[in-house]
């Protein structure tokens, strides 16, 4: 095999595979009893505190309270048992292997209180009576439950962590028994984690697709990269290569990573410095999309559900970075249509995490308290490294010493 197949090779697998070695570090470290996310797996992790820096290996809602959880369907159904929510967005998004968000529940679709029971496509067998059926097409799924908070309310917090806990999540069959993550916690999901950036990350792939499982269509994308020991089954052996192999996959890794994140932007629909991607939550085949929303936020919903509209960039094309000052503003009238909620977050570059600051702001939001509106209501929010002075600091939204980007 010449140097340049393995190019070809090497940057077509990352981009196919990335979504699957994201899915395995992301359900390792969430299932592991030293990770500060632990919960076992089919069962939650309730987050009584909204998002923080340190939150989580992705991009993570700030004005919702969470709970995620790990299911394994390889031993029958996992059972949802939902409550009433009322007065307030919520939203159940189940994450396949690839990231795919393909099943929703919550407010947007009226979904009712009740037991819904999620199994893995094809599993036959009796469910309890009343439970609704949602089929998923891999072992392990990331269920996340989103109930929004309304600062504004008093005692709204503690209202919305008593519904989120009424979630819970179980295994219909009460015998089965489910291995533990042991040993030492598995390598850092996030973008710049070194699993990412060497030809480690094809072992761990080949771990992936042995663990979560391949998703259905993809066997035969699978197959093209079998001669490389990459593949469900297979070991792969850099030592086996040749040097020339081994730099034609490693070129071909950076320049898919390179190519994800370009097309954050290059796929997006322009909106003045504003993209707005519409193909997000459901891929199909298109693995390059699946790859760059993982890379840039897993689990990210359809836009049925969530609109996601970013910007890296000022109105000179210029890069955001912390050491220049911005400002944004929304004229009155113009703000963010929404049924449920808007909000702009600020992530850091490039591990995509919210960051800390001195008065723990990570969004300005339809739900903030204490902003400061013009006289004719307008809106002028101050993003900017260093506290801006007189009343603008009541629409401060804190900046890193360094590059970032923005959601709304």
């Amino acid at each position: 095999m010449l140097e340049q197949e393995a190019f070809v090779l090497g940057y077509q697998a990352y981009i196919w595979g990335y979504p699957y070695v994201k899915t395995l570090l992301l359900k390792n470290e969430a299932t592991h009893p030293q990770s500060r996310n632990y919960a076992p797996v089919n069962a939650f992790r309730y987050y009584d505190e909204l998002a923080k820096p340190g939150f989580h290996d992705f991009t993570p809602t700030v004005e919702a309270l969470m709970n995620v959880g790990w299911m394994d369907l390889s031993q029958g159904p996992i059972v949802l048992d939902v409550p009433k929510v009322a007065d307030r967005y919520w939203s159940v998004v189940a994450s396949d292997a690839g990231g795919s968000t393909t099943s929703y529940l919550g407010s947007r679709l009226d979904s009712a209180a009740g037991r819904y029971a999620y199994v893995l496509r094809g599993w036959q067998g009796t469910l309890p009576e009343g439970a609704e059926r949602i089929d998923l097409d891999s072992r392990f799924a990331m269920l996340m439950v989103r109930v929004l908070v309304r600062p504004s309310a008093p005692g709204d917090v503690e209202t919305a962590v008593q519904q989120k806990r009424q979630f819970r999540l179980a295994p219909l069959n009460t015998k089965a028994v489910y291995a533990e993550q042991a040993g030492a916690l598995p390598p850092s999901a996030r973008p710049m984690s070194p699993v990412f950036h060497s030809l480690d990350f094809f072992s761990t792939l080949n771990a992936a697709l042995d663990d979560v499982g391949l998703l259905p269509g993809e066997a035969a994308v699978a197959a093209q990269f079998a001669t490389l020991g990459i593949g469900p089954g297979l070991s792969f052996a850099p030592q086996t290569l040749s040097e020339a192999q081994q730099r034609g996959l490693l070129e071909g890794m950076q320049a898919a990573f390179k190519r994800m994140g370009l097309h954050i932007q290059t796929s997006a629909q322009r909106l003045g410095v504003w993209n707005c991607n519409y193909k997000v939550g459901l891929y199909d085949h298109d693995f390059l999309m699946r790859a760059t929303v993982a890379l840039a936020g897993y689990g990210a919903m359809v836009p049925q559900e969530t609109l996601y509209i970013n910007t890296s960039v000022d109105t000179t094309g210029a890069p955001l970075d912390g050491s220049h000052r911005y400002t944004l503003r929304f004229a009155t009238g113009e703000f963010p249509p929404a049924d449920a909620f808007w909000s702009i977050t600020l992530y850091s570059k490039p591990d995509n995490q919210l960051v800390a600051n001195a008065i723990d702001r990570y969004s300005i939001s339809s739900e903030t308290v204490g902003l400061s509106q013009a006289v004719d209501g307008a809106l002028t929010i101050a993003v900017q490294a260093d506290a801006p002075a007189g009343d603008a600091a009541a629409n401060w939204l804190p900046a890193p010493q360094g590059p970032f980007w923005l959601i709304l």
